[in-house]
C-alpha cells in the first residue's frame, strides 16, 4: 500500500516529490515486525499504536532506531 501511495504521488506530482515525501506505515506494528517493515523501499516511518501501551514492546521498537552516536 505505501509503494501504491507513492507511485499515485509519482503519477501527479512528479518523481522528486514523490522521493522526498516521507510515507509512514500505520498498521500493526510491534517488536517482532518493525525490522521488516522498515527494510521494505516505501516505508519511512511507522505509527505505533497499541505497542506503544505495553513498556517492553515499545522499548524494544524504539531500540530498533537507535542510531550510533558519531
Amino acid at each position: 500500500m505505501c509503494a501504491a501511495v507513492r507511485n499515485w504521488i509519482r503519477e501527479r506530482h512528479g518523481g522528486e516529490i514523490a522521493d522526498e515525501i516521507r510515507i509512514l506505515y500505520g498498521g500493526s506494528v510491534n517488536a517482532a515486525n518493525v525490522a521488516a517493515l522498515m527494510a521494505q523501499p516505501d516505508i519511512d516511518g511507522c505509527l505505533v499504536g497499541a505497542a506503544s501501551l505495553k513498556v517492553d514492546e515499545f522499548a524494544a521498537i524504539a531500540r530498533f532506531y537507535e542510531m550510533p552516536l558519531i
